[in-house]
């Protein structure tokens, strides 16, 4: 008949003791960390807006963190245009304008910041044929690339489908100017 060692038990209950510990750890830490990138997530989205004198496209972050922003393009019809005032251009051809537009542009891209809470006007037209422009959401897609804090990326794409990717990292561009 075998005997049990006594020193032989305490070692192994000990060994689970601590094996157990080190899982209960591990998982907190998961936990924790998840808890943490939620807490500084931002979240993009493209806000069009028409009123009878102006057109306007802004990006607005409801999330809870920065979006630091690492590229963003434009396209128009499913073209990509090198400027807002390219896009504009494709969007007004066969207006027939008697006056041209007036407008403000402001540039986004790789060293943008957009806080949270914050709209950030990328153009804002005036003297234009507003009704013409009301199909501008279904025309124009903005593709923005951004991070959080901690390094979490996203590709937002706005247009009649609003989509919304996580990727490991961002595309290089030089983002988009006026």
């Amino acid at each position: 008949m075998k005997t049990i060692r006594a020193d032989l038990l305490i070692a192994t209950l000990a060994l689970l003791a601590s094996s157990g510990a080190t899982l209960s750890s591990v998982y907190q830490t998961h936990v924790i960390a998840n808890q943490l990138s939620a807490s500084v997530w931002p979240y993009l989205e493209a806000v069009y807006s028409l009123s009878t004198t102006t057109a306007n496209l802004e990006v607005a972050n409801d999330g809870l963190g920065p979006a630091l922003v690492r590229s963003a393009s434009l396209a128009v019809d499913g073209h990509p245009v090198a400027s807002y005032r390219r896009g504009i251009d494709v969007l007004e051809r066969g207006f027939h304008l008697k006056n041209p537009y007036n407008g403000s542009f402001s540039s986004i891209g790789p060293s943008s910041v957009i806080r949270p809470g914050e709209q950030v006007a990328l153009f804002s037209l005036s003297r234009l044929p507003v009704k013409e422009f009301g199909s501008m959401h279904r025309r124009v897609m903005l593709e923005v690339c951004y991070c959080s804090l901690l390094g979490q990326c996203w590709i937002y794409r706005s247009g009649p489908v609003e989509t919304r990717d996580q990727v490991g990292s961002c595309p290089t561009n030089a983002g988009l100017d006026y």
